[in-house]
């Protein structure tokens, strides 16, 4: 009988470890859940959550946005909510030398500066110096390698680290269409945009017209593409880890019901994916925060039949409702939407880990959303043929949850009847489809929300 009980003790001593070690794991993985950051619309109104500890420890960081005219936006939205709630203090450059950090440093620095090979300060970057050809990354290789071991007069202090560097797109996925006779066969358009370039060779910048997600659907010399994008800020993060190279969407103003707008689109949904593959990578979704206004409403445009967000019009207006794209082409109350999705960005660089008691950093917490409808991010995802979809609803509305393709074309319908408010969870099984990158759209009275999905096979 003793010997029984002892062995019964064992089976459940083991028995014990093994769920110990399943709780573990599952904490292992939803910590590193947590730790991906993307700013996108769903995390602008949690910039006032972030503790003062966290915004001193901003205060001490260089942010640093080469870029065109667009790339005013990340400065001089800073600067406008500095001067809306003074927390959130911070010193932007336009010209002139980097400023240093100092112990008396107590603002966040902000500017678009590149280091040149000369020994200058370059302002106005395009994507010839950061990132299209292989001149271009030496250029940013030297920029941070000068920046990240530079030291102060006391030769002890490292005083021009960049904590945190992206690219500020300006209409170089849609400027200068030229026709191209074939269509993409995926979606049916015909890819615009122009990069420049330089040349070594002939000592000048080049341009190069027509660009699409890969050198395959390039159809012009030197095939330029958005794979040389990605590739530069892996390259970067990969040779100069103390540095965050964030990835970025860029402008979602102009071409709206267009084809370029629509090949505009698919570009960012790439840009996107290629993030959700890789936890450890940073997005600074610029497009998805200013395709929603401040009530997390979504504008959507088409272009024949194809459904894509462009910029919400609120975006383009001063703060007192007026049509004014004075501030890197968008108006003052988009600029301040990109100023507090910054701020929670660098925030979470820094160490914070989001707040709302784990709450998912690319989630708010279901409290702060109570009062509006909200489409979560499905989990598991990516995923095999299973996954769970979350969602709440500030009162009973009429529901429909469907599947679509990357251009927008409805697949499936996941979810069609009413519902009570508060919060609902969809568990849906997907055998049959083929891998790839989907979107499920949420439908909720006069409310949309999109949210992007990977099935794997």
């Amino acid at each position: 009988m003793k010997e029984k009980r002892q062995s019964f003790l064992i089976v459940i001593s083991k028995l014990l470890v093994i769920i110990f070690l399943i709780i573990w794991n599952q904490q292992i993985i939803f910590s590193q859940s947590v730790n991906v950051i993307i700013a996108d619309h769903t995390i602008v109104d949690q910039y006032d959550q972030i503790p003062q500890e966290w915004i001193d420890e901003v205060k001490k960081m260089w942010l640093n946005v080469p870029g065109e005219s667009h790339s005013r936006a990340y400065r001089e939205g800073l600067e406008l909510l500095y001067s809306i709630d003074s927390r959130f203090r911070v010193v932007q450059s336009q010209d002139g030398t980097a400023e240093p950090y100092t112990i008396e440093t107590d603002h966040l620095r902000v500017n678009r500066a590149v280091r040149t090979p000369t020994s200058g300060w370059r302002w106005g970057t395009g994507e010839n110096i950061f990132w299209s050809n292989e001149y271009a990354v030496n250029y940013m290789k030297n920029h941070l390698d000068y920046c990240q071991n530079h030291l102060a007069e006391d030769q002890i202090t490292e005083d021009l680290k960049i904590t945190a560097m992206g690219f500020g797109w300006c209409w170089d996925m849609t400027w200068h269409h030229e026709e191209y006779s074939e269509t993409v066969e995926d979606w049916g358009g015909r890819w615009g945009g122009a990069i420049d370039y330089y040349d070594e060779d002939s000592s000048t910048t080049q341009t190069q017209l027509i660009w699409g997600l890969t050198a395959d659907d390039t159809p012009n010399a030197p095939y330029i593409s958005l794979q040389d994008y990605l590739d530069a800020i892996d390259e970067y993060n990969s040779a100069y880890p103390d540095v965050v190279s964030f990835f970025t969407t860029g402008p979602v103003d102009g071409n709206s019901n267009t084809e370029l707008g629509l090949g505009r689109y698919i570009k960012h949904q790439a840009i996107r994916n290629h993030v959700a593959a890789d936890p450890n990578r940073v997005l600074f979704d610029y497009a998805d925060i200013l395709t929603h206004n401040d009530a997390g409403e979504q504008y959507v445009g088409s272009w024949e039949g194809h459904e894509y967000p462009s910029i919400h019009p609120d975006n383009r207006n001063d703060l007192e409702g007026n049509l004014n794209t004075s501030v890197g082409h968008i108006g003052a109350t988009g600029a301040l939407r990109l100023s507090k999705a910054l701020w929670w960005m660098m925030a979470r660089i820094a160490g914070w880990d989001g707040g709302q008691g784990g709450t998912s950093i690319d989630e708010p917490s279901v409290q702060s959303i109570s009062n509006r409808v909200y489409l979560s991010q499905n989990y598991p995802n990516p995923f095999n043929y299973s996954t769970t979809i979350t969602y709440s609803l500030p009162e009973e509305l009429d529901v429909e949850i469907m599947l679509c393709d990357i251009i927008g074309r409805k697949v499936q319908v996941l979810y069609e009847g009413q519902e009570e408010a508060g919060e609902h969870t969809l568990d849906i099984i997907l055998y049959d489809m083929v891998a790839g990158t989907y979107f499920y759209k949420l439908k909720a009275g006069h409310y949309e929300a999109v949210k992007k999905c990977i099935i794997l096979k």
